[in-house]
């Protein structure tokens, strides 16, 4: 697999560039570089990689992905639908809990 012009110029939190290493989680860019590349820093992030983005060689940010958003809960007068019902009195269920502590 050929490595992209950015992946070339990109180093993990070490110093060292892919290269040497065979997948790095955390990537640093400089600034110019982030400018100069961002689309393709966005496919990195997309691809689960973290990047830190420096400024004269101090870091200034991370970079992550979004994490995918979450399924809306169903309503709650759907899930009681689906809950059966119970023939013992919840009072009666917590009193026998209470008692069997003892």
């Amino acid at each position: 697999m050929a490595a992209s012009t950015l992946d070339r110029r990109l180093t993990d939190k070490y110093g060292h560039s892919d290269d040497h290493i065979e997948h790095s989680q955390m990537k640093t860019v400089t600034v110019a570089e982030t400018k100069a590349h961002l689309s393709e820093i966005l496919n990195s992030l997309e691809n689960g990689e973290e990047i830190t983005i420096t400024r004269r060689g101090k870091p200034v940010a991370k970079l992550t992905a979004i994490a995918p958003a979450k399924k809306p809960l169903r309503s709650l007068a759907e899930l009681r639908k689906t809950v059966p019902e119970s023939v013992t009195p919840g009072t009666e269920v917590l009193s026998e809990l209470r008692e069997e502590q003892r």
